[in-house]
This record gives structure tokens, sequence and C-alpha cells, in this order.
């Protein structure tokens, strides 16, 4: 009986462990039945400046992707910054290292370097290297034909590319592989995206102009947008593109960009200006927004030692190296508001000099989100910006090239913050920028009142971002797309139908010369008329007695050509009689 009571026992045991890992299998199928199965997801090519903040900000939207639509994404890197996203492990992102780009990331490297040690008096080298690296990484990086093989057999179904100033080089890419492609970034061009709009209230990018533009601004604003209607898109000095692209049809490196399947635009118009979209244009600043998380002990101790409040000084990831040649002003200033506390990203090792903490690397999102926090001194790169608005941080900008100074006088504007000038300011100006964001109530109400609105949203930017990625994935772009895209030039700017209405203009005008011109000869009753159909305008030529008279009825609102014409009014003046 012992023995038989033990096999029953050892049986029920049995039974009660299959029983249990049945369920476990069951409840493990249901909740794979509900997730989007990435084998079924589309491949996905990610192609990004190398550059840590361009390729992180891409990163967080595949991230969400591939976890939310299943989806699988292989991103084109460095090895520097491959070593970085590996510490990330994001499970459906696969790295493929690119020799142009380890050549290409040495040279903006030393480029910084350089500039850095002598940054106000290198005037306008900076745009310009800038300008002839990108150049060289889009040589170096289309003629890489190893990185295209392996492209090639990877069979991918779509592409998301930086849009920077080397978005044509990286839409080559897309077009040679015959990839819908996806751009995602801050650049926001109107002539290139094909959207109607107005330059008398549509701020180019390129220009540091708010939304109310005085005459001679409107002026300026309008010829930017002429230019780039006329000349070349901003492309890097790429001379063949053929060479590139022989086995496919001619195309051009303004139809590359207008080509673009869906433009994810990386801003807002709670911290930009309002902006004229079509379907396949989303505004989705601030991917890299979330909550903060806890301070490391070593942070937390540093920010709650503040009397007042702690500021946070952050020149990003690239422009770090630049606070050298103005350090000690920062320094002198900082030492000066013992009630505050200043975590500045600055050298190789962390320390610590009185109210001042110097460190290689600060959880910059984190900071921002601690309630002792109470300014952000920054270069107003797009990401630190949207952190500081996230968290309703005022700001001081200081920028330094490239979109910051855009950046820094829409963050004015919207009064977020203030200004300096990198190169002028002094320590009183600092003094000064502090006592103003940090005791002005208007500025702390403004950015505090735009972050309720941006964190209310039913849907943040990542979720935007992340829905229209799968969407062009799983549909492509024939419910968004626009014809406009697809028009000849002429067509889009409307050139055929004013060349046509020029025409009309001019034969309409000779008629009414013959009409009253005295070699027409004319009838001498009292009551002779001429009729001509000018246009819309019906133009009567009346004699009455001895004296003729020129009667025009406009039927139409357009104003004619006649000085003597008004719309919708009955004129008359008197003229020479014909013939004589």
């Amino acid at each position: 009986m012992p023995l038989r009571g033990f096999k029953s026992l050892l049986e029920t045991y049995i039974l009660i462990c299959l029983q249990a890992m049945f369920l476990r299998i069951f409840t493990a199928c249901v909740l794979l039945m509900n997730y989007v199965d990435p084998g079924c997801g589309e491949h996905i090519l990610i192609l990004a400046l190398p550059h840590f903040s361009h390729t992180l900000n891409l990163m967080n939207v595949v991230n969400y992707v591939t976890k939310t639509y299943g989806h699988t994404a292989t991103v084109v890197t460095t090895t520097k910054l491959a070593s970085k996203l590996k510490l990330r492990s994001i499970p459906a992102v696969d790295i493929l290292i690119s020799g142009a780009f380890d050549q290409i990331r040495l040279d903006f490297e030393s480029m910084e370097s350089k500039l850095a040690k002598d940054t106000c008096h290198s005037g306008g080298k900076i745009n310009t290297l800038l300008n002839s690296k990108i150049g060289k990484l889009c040589d170096l990086f289309l003629n890489d034909t190893s990185l295209f093989t392996r492209l090639e057999h990877r069979q991918f179904d779509l592409a998301i590319l930086d849009n920077v100033p080397l978005q044509v080089c990286f839409a080559f890419i897309a077009y040679k592989l015959s990839l819908p492609y996806i751009y995602f970034g801050i650049l926001y061009d109107p002539v290139k995206m094909r959207i109607p709009f107005s330059p008398a209230s549509t701020q180019s990018i390129f220009l540091g102009l708010g939304d109310r533009m005085t005459f001679s601004e409107r002026m300026y604003n309008a010829f930017i947008y002429i230019a780039l209607v006329i000349a070349p898109g901003y492309v890097p000095p790429v001379t063949d593109i053929a060479k590139y692209t022989s086995n496919k049809p001619p195309i051009t490196a303004d139809q590359l960009v207008s080509k673009a399947s869906f433009h994810l635009v990386t801003t807002d118009f709670l911290i930009d200006y309002p902006r004229p979209s079509l379907p396949h244009v989303a505004f989705v600043g601030g991917t890299s927004t979330k909550p903060s998380k806890p301070l490391s002990e070593r942070f937390q101790t540093f920010v709650d030692s503040s009397q007042y409040g702690a500021v946070i000084v952050s020149f990003g990831s690239g422009c770090a190296g630049f606070l050298h040649e103005r350090i000690d002003t920062f320094v002198e200033a900082f030492k000066r508001r013992i009630d505050l506390n200043f975590v500045v990203k600055y050298g190789v090792s962390e320390y610590i000099d009185g109210n001042i903490m110097f460190t290689p690397w600060i959880p910059q999102n984190d900071l921002l989100g601690h309630p002792k926090t109470v300014a952000f001194m920054t270069h107003c790169g797009n990401n630190g910006q949207f952190e500081a608005l996230y968290h309703g941080i005022p700001m001081i900008g200081i920028p330094l090239c490239c979109d910051q100074f855009y950046n820094c006088n829409r963050m004015r504007q919207k009064g977020y913050g203030v200004v300096l000038d990198f190169c002028l300011f002094t320590v009183n100006d600092i003094m000064k920028a502090l006592l103003d964001v940090t005791t002005q109530k208007n500025y702390v109400i403004n950015i505090k009142n735009a972050s309720t609105i941006f964190r209310g949203r039913s849907e943040s930017p990542l979720q935007r971002a992340s829905y229209w990625v799968d969407h062009i994935a799983r549909f492509g772009d024939k419910f968004v797309h626009s014809y406009s895209v697809d028009m000849p030039w002429y067509q889009y700017h409307s050139l055929d139908v004013l060349m046509v209405v020029g025409l009309w203009d001019r034969a309409s005008n000779g008629i009414n010369y013959c009409a009253i011109s005295p070699k027409c000869n004319s009838t001498d009753t009292a009551t002779s008329t001429q009729t001509i159909l000018y246009s819309t305008h019906v133009v009567s030529i009346v004699k009455a007695g001895e004296k003729h008279f020129l009667v025009c009825m406009t039927i139409s609102g357009i104003k004619p050509r006649l000085p003597a014409w008004k719309a919708g009014v009955l004129t008359t003046r008197p003229i020479r009689p014909c013939g004589k």
C-alpha cells in the first residue's frame, strides 16, 4: 500500500506538472498569435549621418517600429558607433559597418578638433568644411561597391534616410536598389517637397527669420526660395549622377528628393512656426522625448546640494569641444552664481570645482526632468530643445553652426529663453541671461504651458512616426501621394498657363490699340458705336456729337490693364476721333 500510494502520488505530481507546462505553452501561443510575426514583417534599410545624435534619433524610431509592428531593420554605420549601438541590444536590428563611413568619421573628428581650437576666428569655415566633407563622404559612400553588393543580397523593402544635406547621396543608394524611401530629419524644403506655400509667411530654414517678417526680410526670404527653384539643390559636389545609377533611367538630384514616399519632419509648431503640409508629410518633432529616470547617486547628490537649483550646460555630442575657447568666461560667470549648481558636459574626466561639475557624459534627459533643474544652456540642437520643451525648462541658446541659429531664434521668439553670441558674450551677459530665465516668470510660464500641451496629446511623436513607417512599408504611398510630385516643373509652377494668359493679354492689347488708333476708320453718325470683347471686359467706343468716349464695363473681378478702368465700375474718357 505504501508503494502504491507513492506511485499514485507520483502520477498525480507528473500530471500537475504536465498541465502547468501545457498552460504555459498555450499562453505563449496566444501571446504570439497577438504579436506581429517578425517573419511576416518588412526589412528596412537605415542610412544616417555617421554621427551619434543622428543615428540615435533614427534608432529610437526603428526600435519602436520593430517591437510594435514586427519589422526588421539593418543600419549602416561606423565601427565606433556600432559598438555603442550593440550596447543598446535592439534584437530586430542588424548592424552593417561601412568602410567609407569609418573614413569620413575620422575626417569629421579631425575637423571638429581643429575648429574647436579657434571657433570664433574660423568665420564661415565651419559650413565650408562641412560641405566639403559631405561631398567626400558622398563619393566614398557611392563608390563602395562592396557595400552595394551586401545591400543587394539583403533584399530590403523600404529605406529610411537621414534628412541632412547628405540626403541626395542616400537617395542614390535607395534609387539604385529600387527601394521606396522615407526622409527623416529637421530639413523642411517646400520647394523640393512640392508643397504649395507662400514665401511671405513660410520662412526658409536657412535663415534665422521669425513668423512676423519685415518687408526687407520677406524680400530676402523670397529671393532664397527663388534661388532654390532656379539653382541646383543643396547637394554635395557630386558632378556625375549618371555614373552611380548607370543601370537606371536618368534622374536629377531634385527629383530624388521630391520622389520620396514620405517625409517625417522632426519639428512641431509648439517650438517652430506653423508650416503648410500635404498628406505625404508628418511633423514628428520630439521622438527622443520620454519621462526622466532617477539619477545616479553622484548626479543626484550634486544637484540636490544646490541652494536655488541646477543649470544643465551641454553642447551636444559633436560640439562639446567648442566650449574650450570660452571655458574661462563660462567658469567665471558660473562661480559668481554660488546659489546655482552647474552640470557641464566638458572634458575627458569627471571632477567637481565648487558649484561646477565637469563630466564627459551626462544623462541629459534625466537631468532636465529633475525637479531642481531651473535652466538649460544649449547650442540649440533639435533633440535637446525638444527635451527641454518636454520637461518645461527655459533655455539659454548659444548657437555655433548649421541649423542651430534658426533653432535658437525660434526658441527666443516663442518666449522660451534668451540667445547669446558665442564669440561676443561676456561674463555679465551670462549673468544677465541666467538672471532672466530663472527669475522672469514669463519664460517659465510659456514653456510650461507648451510642455503641458505637448505631453497631453493622445499620440506621441514616436508613435506617429512609427505608424507612418509601418504604413508606407505595408501599403506604399498610393493613398498619400500628391500628383504635384510627378508634374513637370513648368506645369507645377503654372508657367504654361501664365504663358497662354500673357499671349492672350498681348493679343487683347493689340486689338484695343487698333480699336482706338487714329488709323481706324469710324462712321460719323451721332450714335455710332464700335464694341470689342477684351477678355472679360466689354469695351465700347461711343461717338456723341463731336466727342468720342471710351466706355468700359468690367464684368469680372480682374483689374484691367488700362489706367482708366476700374473693376466693376463704368468709366468714360474722351478720345480723339478716329480717322482725324
